[in-house]
């Protein structure tokens, strides 16, 4: 999920030739969504996103599935805040940053999903 429809476009169009994607606009959105479907292999979160922040996504769902926000991959144009740059240092999810290109995007979801064991 990311604000800026571009930076969504942008990823749908690099992953979707191999994986299925579903592009989302905000934390809120995404708050919805996970809900009831917690079962992405990876979700790509901008950091910095009105109303419901990266951050704040990140922390909802470690306290409801700390398995699911293990698998979140933080996309950031540059940590804005000095909140957003300590949390960003204190977790060890995978980091994207913007503007980043198609070998990047690539190369990391094949390390991630290589690196993860399978859902039960």
């Amino acid at each position: 999920m990311d604000d800026e429809p571009l930076v969504r476009s942008v990823l749908r169009r690099i992953l979707e030739p191999h994986h299925e994607v579903v592009e989302l606009g905000s934390g809120a959105d995404a708050q919805r969504l996970l809900v009831n479907d917690r079962a992405f292999d990876l979700i790509w979160c901008d950091v910095t996103m009105p109303n419901v922040t990266g951050q704040e996504l990140y922390e909802w769902l470690a306290a409801r599935d700390p398995q699911a926000a293990e698998r979140v991959v933080f996309v950031t144009g540059g940590t804005f805040t000095s909140r957003a740059h300590a949390f960003l240092a204190q977790v060890a999810n995978p980091k994207l940053e913007k503007p980043f290109d198609v070998h990047t995007v690539r190369e990391l979801v094949d390390t991630l999903l290589a690196d993860r064991p399978p859902r039960s």
